[in-house]
């Protein structure tokens, strides 16, 4: 006989075989079926391996839930939803746990719309790794709402998939990991896959990617409401590898907080990232600098109608390579804050800084081409009450060539 539990529409409170027997068996959940559902309501349930669905098509439609306060399910490898509109569900206290083994929402070519849901103060899922799409599985979601969290060591939406999403959303709700939590991870095709914070959500992790791997595009996050926080306690990459056109939107009064240094455009040949810091009291700060262009080309940073970005230097095009980046500071109280210096063009050419319809940034130095191969580099600041301070010396070609500054319509 297989040492596995099989279920069909049937409601199970609490599976005594297999801690009975004193070992863990495997779990299947619709294995070659659809519509099964199997229920923990209490108890502390053991498994070694558990399958939501399978990797053929065959399987669909399927339900894993656990709920209620001293419910724990407990498995010993892997947890894995595959085929598609498969489903795990958290609720009202519940937990599951792995101290090895990964969560896998999607693993598979033919794993389509699959999903987790965490929701209730203390539903928890705990595993070594948590991706939301691997596989070139695509459009699966994870959803952690009204307190529910996600403890990982690692984690992905999207680690080798796409149009992969996951949503952290209301007071209380949380996905932490302790080391990095990557937006387009590191597969062939990784593309379109997003995070959602919202409604006083939290992620808390150490180094954020949002696009990670070499093959990564398009991926986003959103950042939006009040207490609404990501918090990367080392650094973030918007644009670390891959081909780009990643973004990230701060909205609302939500909060994106870097421990280190945020880069837009990190590696070489990165091109046409983006963040939009737009509404009062939302904000991007960095412990460390902030740079629009570390390596990567063509990417771009707006701060818009009361936004705030910060950090101790800020730069854009930060090394040679790194060219025609822009900033914009548009708005009253749209400010970008610089304890150190502020550069345009540091060492790369063509990056462009404006500051317009009141916009400010601030710096104790500032600089339009900082370096001898930084050239055709320019700042625009213009319209009443627009500003660009320094503490100390504002450059204007300190070194290179063909750098240029204006101020007009009022500004100062």
């Amino acid at each position: 006989m297989r040492p596995c539990l099989r279920f069909a529409a049937v409601f199970c409170a609490v599976l005594i075989l297999p801690v009975a027997r004193g070992r863990a068996q495997d779990l299947y959940v619709g294995y070659t079926a659809t519509n099964e559902t199997v229920s923990f309501t209490s108890g502390t349930n053991r498994f070694n391996w558990i399958y939501v669905g399978n990797s053929r098509d065959d399987s669909t439609d399927n339900l894993l839930a656990v709920s209620g306060a001293g419910t724990q399910l407990i498995y010993t490898n892997d947890l894995t939803v595959s085929a598609s509109g498969n489903s795990v569900v958290i609720s009202n206290g519940g937990q599951v746990s792995t101290f090895r083994g990964a969560a896998l929402i999607g693993w598979g070519t033919s794993c389509v719309s699959n999903s987790a849901v965490i929701t209730g103060t203390n539903s928890k899922w705990t595993a070594a790794l948590f991706y939301v799409g691997d596989f070139f599985s695509a459009n699966n979601t994870l959803l952690i709402s009204n307190g529910g969290s996600v403890h990982a060591r690692f984690s992905s939406i999207g680690e080798a998939g796409t149009g992969n999403m996951a949503v952290v959303t209301g007071a209380g709700s949380l996905w932490a990991t302790t080391n990095h939590l990557s937006v387009g991870g590191t597969g062939i095709i990784v593309s379109g896959n997003s995070l959602l914070i919202s409604n006083g959500g939290s992620v808390v992790n150490s180094s954020g990617y949002i696009g990670f791997g070499s093959y990564s595009e398009l991926n986003s996050v959103l950042v939006t409401g009040t207490n609404s926080v990501w918090s990367n306690s080392a650094s973030l990459n918007v644009g670390a590898f891959g081909f780009g056109r990643n973004s990230m939107v701060i909205s609302n009064g939500g909060s994106v907080i870097v421990g280190f240094g945020g880069v837009i455009g990190y590696g070489t040949g990165v091109s046409s990232n983006s963040v939009l810091v737009t509404g009062t009291n939302s904000l991007w700060t960095n412990s460390s600098s902030l740079l629009v262009g570390r390596y990567g080309s063509g990417n771009s940073m707006v701060i818009s109608n009361g936004g705030t970005a910060a950090g101790s230097d800020g730069s854009l095009g930060h090394f040679a390579a790194s060219s025609n980046n822009s900033a914009l500071v548009t708005g009253a109280n749209s400010l970008w804050t610089n304890s150190g210096a502020f550069r345009v063009g540091e060492r790369g050419g063509g990056n462009i800084l404006t500051i317009s319809n009141g916009g400010r940034v601030a710096g104790a130095y500032g600089y339009v081409g900082s370096f001898s191969n930084s050239s055709g580099n320019s700042a625009l600041v213009t319209g009443t009450n627009s500003l660009w301070s320094t503490t100390f010396q504002l450059y204007v070609g300190e070194q290179g060539a063909s750098n240029t500054l204006t101020v007009a319509n009022g500004a100062k």
